[in-house]
Formats: C-alpha cells, sequence, structure tokens
C-alpha cells in the first residue's frame, strides 16, 4: 500500500477529514503531555501524492485545558472551520470543547491561535464527540451532536450556523458499572445511535430515548469502535479490544452477519467505510497495522479468507485512528500512528468495488429522499398499528396523492391523542421536553419552530406547531 508521510515534532493521536473542498483536507491534533498542543490542518495532493501543511493553529495561551492531551477531534460535518476536541484538564475534569479556525488567505499560516466557541462539561469520563452525518440534507435542520461519557450518551443541537448548543432532552443512561467505549450515528436513519456498553451492542432511538436494540455480549471483550455503512440500510461494522471485528444488520434482533475473529493482533481502535463506497472498509490497531477490508468478501466468505486486500505495517506504535478523505474521486485514507500521518492509495484493483447499479440505486434513493418519504408514511403506521398494514400503506399513499389537506397522514384527533399521551396527569399542558419528545415521535421535529422559553403548552398550541411542522416535511420533499 503506497503512501506519503507528513512528519510531526509532536506525538499524536487522532485524525479527522475536513468538509467542503475540492482536494482532500485533514485536521492532525498533537497529543503531548508536556508541550504545548498543536492543530495542523493539512492537504493531500492525489496527483502528485504529497502531503503539505496548510496551517498550524495553537491553542490559546489561557486555556488550560490543552496543556494536557488531544484525547478525539471530531471536525464539524458541514463547516469546513469548526471542530470538537475531548480531552482531561488534569483536574478530575473531563471537557469538550467546540473550536473554530481562522481563515487562511494564501500561503503557510503558522502559530495562528483558534477561537473558543463552547465547552460542554462533564463530572464522569467523556470518551468522544459524535454528529449527525446528514447535517444539510435538509434544509435549515439544525447540527445534532451526541457527547458520549462514562455516564451515557447526551444529544445536543445547535441551529445552522452557530455553535448555540442546547441539550435535547433526558440523557440515555449507561447501566452501573457499564463503561461507554464508543457510538456512531446512523447517516441513513438520524433518529438511530449506536452505542457500546463493555460488550453489549446498544442502538438507541432519539425519537423516543428508548433501546430500540440491545445485544448483550455482541463482544466478549469491550466494543472499541463502530461505524455505520453510508449506503446500506442498517448495517454497522464493530471493532473489540480482542482483535475481533463484525458485522450486523441493526434491524429487530439484530442479525450478526460477520465475523473476522483474528482481524488484528490488539485493540481494534478504530472503523471507517468509505463514504461513497461501503464495500471497503480501513481499521487501524494498537497492533501498529491499518487494514483495508472488503465487506463484500467478508459476507460471501465464512472464514473471510482474502477480505484483507491490503496490510500497512510501517508504524512503529499505536495507531488510533484513522479516516476516509472526502473527495469522491480519491478515496485517500489518512492514518495516524506514532510521530507521521501517512495518506494510503486505494489498489486499483478497489477503485470501482461496487456493483455500478446498486450504486445508482443508492443516488437515486439520496436525489429523490426515498428514506424521508419513507419515514413518513410509516410513522401513521406504528402509531395506528393496522391489522393489515400492506392496505393501510396504499391509503397512506393515496392520501398523500388525493388530499388537500396540509398534513393527510395525521389527523386532527391522531394529534390530541398524541398530545393526551404526553399529559399523562390530564393537566392540560406538557413541558417543553415532552413537547419535543411527541414532535420526535411524530418524526417532523427537525422542521417545528418551537416557542421561545420553557413555558408549558397547551393542546391547541400543540396541534398547531405539530401541523405546521408535518407540513413543512411534506413540502420539503
Amino acid at each position: 500500500m503506497s503512501g506519503s508521510i507528513y512528519g510531526l515534532k509532536l506525538p499524536c493521536r487522532q485524525v479527522g477529514s475536513v468538509c467542503g473542498s475540492d482536494t482532500n483536507q485533514f485536521l492532525v491534533a498533537s497529543c503531548s503531555l508536556r508541550e504545548e498542543n498543536e492543530i495542523h490542518l493539512v492537504n493531500f495532493d492525489g496527483e502528485r501524492g504529497e502531503v503539505t501543511r496548510k496551517a498550524l493553529f495553537s491553542f490559546p495561551k489561557d486555556d488550560p485545558i490543552h496543556k494536557g492531551e488531544v484525547w478525539t477531534l471530531t471536525p464539524h460535518p458541514s463547516d469546513p472551520t469548526l471542530f470538537f476536541t475531548c480531552c482531561h484538564t488534569g483536574d478530575g475534569r473531563y471537557v469538550t470543547q467546540c473550536w473554530a479556525m481562522p481563515s487562511i488567505d494564501g500561503g503557510q499560516q503558522l502559530g495562528v491561535p483558534l477561537q473558543l466557541r463552547y465547552t460542554f462539561e462533564g463530572r464522569r469520563e467523556i470518551s468522544r464527540v459524535i454528529v449527525q452525518p446528514q447535517l444539510g440534507s435538509v434544509r435549515g435542520a439544525p447540527l445534532q451532536l451526541g457527547v458520549i461519557s462514562e455516564c451515557g450518551l447526551q444529544v445536543y443541537s445547535a441551529p445552522q450556523g452557530t455553535t448555540r448548543f442546547v441539550a435535547q432532552g433526558s440523557p440515555y443512561a449507561c447501566t452501573t458499572g457499564a463503561f461507554t467505549m464508543a457510538g456512531a450515528w446512523d447517516p441513513l436513519h438520524p433518529h438511530l445511535v449506536a452505542v457500546a456498553k463493555g460488550g453489549d451492542l446498544v442502538v438507541v432511538d432519539m425519537r423516543t430515548n428508548n433501546e430500540g436494540l440491545h445485544v448483550p455480549g455482541a463482544h466478549y471483550a469491550p466494543i472499541m469502535a463502530l461505524d455505520f455503512a453510508p449506503t446500506t440500510q442498517y448495517r454497522l461494522a464493530t471493532g473489540c479490544t480482542d482483535g475481533t471485528i463484525k458485522l450486523w444488520d441493526v434491524r429487530q434482533n439484530g442479525e450478526e452477519l460477520a465475523c473476522v475473529p483474528d482481524a488484528h493482533m490488539h485493540w481494534v481502535e478504530t472503523l471507517s467505510f468509505n463514504t461513497y463506497h461501503d464495500e471497503l472498509l480501513v481499521s487501524a490497531s494498537t497492533d501498529a497495522t491499518v487494514r483495508l477490508w472488503r465487506t463484500d468478501l467478508i459476507l460471501d466468505t465464512p472464514t473471510a479468507a482474502g477480505a484483507c486486500v491490503e496490510a500497512y505495517r510501517d508504524h512503529e506504535d499505536s495507531v488510533h485512528s484513522c479516516c476516509w478523505g472526502t473527495n469522491e474521486m480519491d478515496p485517500w485514507c489518512i492514518a495516524s500512528g506514532d510521530d507521521a500521518r501517512v495518506v494510503h492509495a486505494i489498489p486499483n484493483v478497489m477503485q470501482n468495488p461496487g456493483d455500478a447499479k446498486r450504486k445508482d440505486a443508492a443516488q437515486y434513493m439520496k436525489d429523490k429522499k426515498i428514506t424521508q418519504i419513507l419515514e413518513i408514511i410509516t410513522a401513521p403506521l406504528l402509531f395506528h398499528r393496522p391489522e393489515d398494514p400492506n392496505a393501510f400503506l396504499v391509503d397512506q399513499l393515496r392520501s398523500l396523492h388525493d388530499s388537500r389537506a396540509e398534513h393527510p397522514l395525521f389527523s386532527t384527533e391522531d394529534l390530541d391523542c398524541i398530545f393526551s399521551m404526553y399529559d399523562v396527569l390530564q393537566q392540560g399542558t406538557i413541558t417543553r421536553s415532552q413537547l419535543e419528545g411527541a414532535l420526535q415521535t411524530l418524526g417532523c421535529a427537525e422542521f417545528a419552530r418551537l416557542p421561545k422559553g420553557n413555558a408549558p403548552v397547551d393542546k391547541t398550541t400543540f396541534v398547531s406547531l405539530a401541523s405546521a411542522a408535518l407540513t413543512s416535511q411534506l413540502e420539503s420533499l
């Protein structure tokens, strides 16, 4: 596997792919105990095979937090100037921060101070941040961000173009003694988030904040890495401290599709599907290797023989992080190891590993918003639970086509019923948190224009808000 090296003077363990560029750009975070930590913005030229530094950013001098190591780094999914870091402050606190990179005007920029935009603090260990990958698929949709800690998962949201983060509902809590190590957001179903609780695999439905799936003992040891496939629905990859990689279908009972028991000799720290070809999966491990897998071969052969198409062994130390570039024409992968960054070229045989018809179908679903349409017509199905679901869905489609009502799939009576479900004490009002939960149940929360403040909401106001949100949801299609 060929590659180009970018050297650093400080040790580092985290990389992230920057969005919104015609070339592949990456952020590299140093992880030093004694030196001032840095963020490097590097650019990869696929034609020349060169990695060059575009800018070197420093943390503010008055910021005591990043005197310690940068443990995780997560770029913003739509704003190339923003990213998130997690670190330990040294005084018992674990902090996640949102940073902004100043604009860069020509030439290399060295030592430019970063701008702190927001700080999330936790009383217990914050292990990482995950972001909803489909930000921007719905115009005006807020950024959804999950902070994973020892306590569980807390989701925050911020309007597009801002960093005003607000906690959404109550956190999903882990059971006593279960440490949440990793998480991943489903890009095809934004209400689903997978988290690891030791060796257990849990998929949380954020509309209800309940477990949609729980697989006890999914791995015999703690799960360290999770990633959803970008084009194959409900496909999830998991990596474990015993070196095992598994593929799952997270619908219903959570079927284990395949297992690679000796994928690595030590911990699997990172798994990452290629953004455009999810037959490609890259894994990074503390055994100092990065491996490129073909998931179709993993699924087709019981022993996964030949599924590892490339293995890169040039690192001298543990590899904690790897990611893919954002440019479809040059799907390069960058891996972080001891004191260098290596950008790997995909072998020619893998440039078009998928079936053309399947990729065309995936693009069609994305262009025509098929997933969103299915969510709209299945939400009433789950609410009413008719004896004949086929006939019910036919009626829903006819209503969408024929009805002139603003939101034909939920009647006013249905909305009244949903309000009553949340107004358990029959007080005639529901709280702000209950309002958000009801809109999540309807599947239209991102389209709702919520009132300012935290005042209780009565039934008339709820019906009006829900009706407007459902109408906006249909208009978006």
